[in-house]
């Protein structure tokens, strides 16, 4: 049975960070994993010979001889770590996801109401806090518009009770249910341009404990008190769960505790440093961004015009993933243009391909896409609430902390780098009918420039905006 092992709240803000453990299992569990598979690398024999150690001396003594002491990192990848962060910014969010390891979930906002939720204000700036109050507002008034809009438009009676037979949902009725949920999803892709960057969310990540170590020490960094503080708590539940990779050991004079803080200091202002000049060269992009540019560079032999074609190697139909060897045949691919808010949140899940880590500004101005699909009753009020992040924005002294209130329907800079099969899988998904419109119609420019420079077709779907009612069926249900 699985239960919560620990809760750490935050210091400065209000989240809270989870850990689990098996109660019919050792809270060691995935640390003795890790000794099992380590011992091959020292005693190269059986693991029923492995296991035997394992049970005699269990992995605390091991991890504290073989991992901490000796610094061997290898063995921290041998044992997966999960955590669950709850009640923290999307702004965190993204920096939770920013890891090309990454593993985990966030939050739908599709599935989840805003009329109480949270909206994190960084010192709680008065001007900041009035103004996400006034997006909180309009999304409240516009919500029933829009959905009674879109419900009228594809002929969708909201009010219907879908029809069920022994508490089960008959055909017409799962039929009528997919219906409503669409509507809902259809007028919250719209309502989602009007969500300050800095709604809370919950977020849940799971890497090696290796990979989980590196990724706090990046957080410890960032210019973001909330950043900051979660990674602190992260730090505290990860040493409370994983006591032998995470543990401070073998501190056994003064000295050995003003060494490790020397060296934790020296890294702290390494990355810092690093941090800050990646902050000023993402706003320097933003500021000077020039619009959609795609290019590909062969990173092998065939040259500009390849033999090799991708049908002559694989099915069209392409049922699985490449081997992984292929992609050093395969064309290189890099794109920049811009996006809104939201949209890269969707596009930055992608762990595929590297990306930038955009800073959210007003400098690019408005995806109108957004303020144009409301009733007309709404559409110069919803411009002009956007049109106040502008001035609203300067009452803060740090961009990065300005960020927090600003709409999702204000654009970023994206740039976006991998191979060509990586491409194909994107271009594919999120092309589809079911995903957003203002991403689905970036995907497919993208697609189809690349498209016209060489032949290797990336795969994509060139459609209008649909009313597809699979985005109903798009969610978990209790059977």
């Amino acid at each position: 049975m699985w239960q919560v092992h620990n809760k750490i709240a935050g210091k400065r803000h209000n989240f809270n960070v989870f850990t689990l453990k098996r109660s019919d299992a050792p809270i060691e569990a995935e640390e003795d994993i890790a000794m099992s598979m380590a011992l091959y690398s020292r005693l190269p024999g059986s693991v029923g010979d492995h296991i035997e150690k394992v049970n005699a001396r269990g992995s605390k003594g091991f991890m504290q001889t073989y991992y901490c002491d000796y610094g061997d990192d290898s063995i921290g990848d041998c044992a997966d770590g999960a955590i669950y962060v709850e009640g923290v910014s999307m702004v965190v969010e993204k920096h939770l996801q920013n890891n090309p390891l990454y593993r985990g979930q966030g939050a739908s906002s599709r599935y989840r109401g805003f009329g109480d939720v949270e909206f994190i204000v960084p010192n709680d700036n008065p001007i900041g806090r009035a103004y996400v109050e006034k997006l909180r507002a309009f999304y409240i008034k516009a919500k029933p518009i829009i959905v009674a809009k879109f419900a009228r438009e594809n002929n969708v009676d909201m009010d219907a009770i879908p029809e069920r037979c022994e508490e089960r949902l008959t055909e017409a009725g799962k039929a009528l249910n997919a219906a409503q949920g669409s509507v809902r999803a259809k007028a919250y892709d719209v309502l989602r341009g009007f969500l300050p960057f800095g709604t809370a969310t919950n977020v849940a990540v799971a890497m090696t404990l290796r990979q989980l170590r590196d990724h706090v020490r990046w957080l410890q960094v960032s210019d973001l008190d909330e950043v900051r503080d979660v990674a602190d708590a992260l730090l505290e539940a990860l040493r409370a769960r994983y006591v032998n990779s995470f543990g401070v050991l073998n501190e056994k004079t003064p000295e050995d505790k003003a060494r490790r803080e020397a060296r934790e200091q020296a890294q702290r202002e390494h990355r810092s440093l690093v941090v800050h000049q990646l902050t000023c060269a993402e706003l320097f992009a933003t500021q000077n961004y020039k619009g959609l540019k795609c290019q590909t560079t062969w990173a092998n032999d065939f040259g500009p015009n390849p033999k090799l074609s991708f049908p002559e190697v694989f099915s069209t139909t392409r049922p699985c993933a490449l081997p992984p060897h292929m992609s050093i045949h395969l064309p290189v691919i890099e794109v920049e243009d811009d996006i809104d808010i939201g949209s890269m949140r969707d596009l930055a899940r992608h762990q595929s391909i590297s990306k930038n880590f955009p800073i959210a500004t007003t400098l690019l101005g408005v995806e109108e896409w957004y303020p144009d699909q409301l009733a007309e009753e709404l559409q110069d009020e919803a411009r002009q609430l956007l049109a106040e992040a502008k001035e609203i924005c300067e009452a803060f002294d740090s961009p990065v902390d300005a960020q927090y209130v600003i709409p999702m329907a204000y654009k970023v800079n994206f740039r976006i780098r991998g191979s060509w099969d990586k491409f194909d899988y994107i271009t594919e998904l999120r092309t589809k009918t079911t995903v957003h419109p203002t991403l689905r119609k970036k995907m497919a420019v993208i697609a189809k420039q690349l498209n016209e420079m060489h032949p290797m077709q990336l795969r994509f779907t060139d459609s209008e905006d649909v009313f597809d009612v699979r985005r109903g069926k798009q969610t978990i249900t209790e059977k």
